[in-house]
């Protein structure tokens, strides 16, 4: 994850990633007990420069936890990264 910004956000803000090679990405985001609340991606992406938009708006304010991890061919882990944001109503 290269930035996450606006963070804080309300109630949108984008996520910035690069991958070196053809790879499996995941993005997802946590609320602050652990519960998935959102899968922003889940799939196959060549590589390059890429963004997502997530919309908060139907969630609660709040501390929240991106995940993402890129996977080979073979489904081993790669790479995760993990980013606190925060969401202000």
């Amino acid at each position: 994850i290269n930035k996450i910004f606006p963070n804080p956000f309300n109630p949108i803000t984008q996520i910035q990633y690069e991958i070196s090679g053809y790879a499996l990405v995941k993005v997802r985001i946590f609320d602050i007990r652990g519960r998935e609340v959102a899968l922003l991606m889940n799939e196959y992406q060549n590589p390059g420069q890429y963004h997502i938009n997530w919309d908060a708006g139907n969630h609660a304010s709040g501390m929240y936890i991106v995940e993402m991890v890129i996977r080979s061919g073979d489904d081993t882990a790669i790479f995760r990264d993990v980013r606190k944001i925060l969401y202000m109503k």
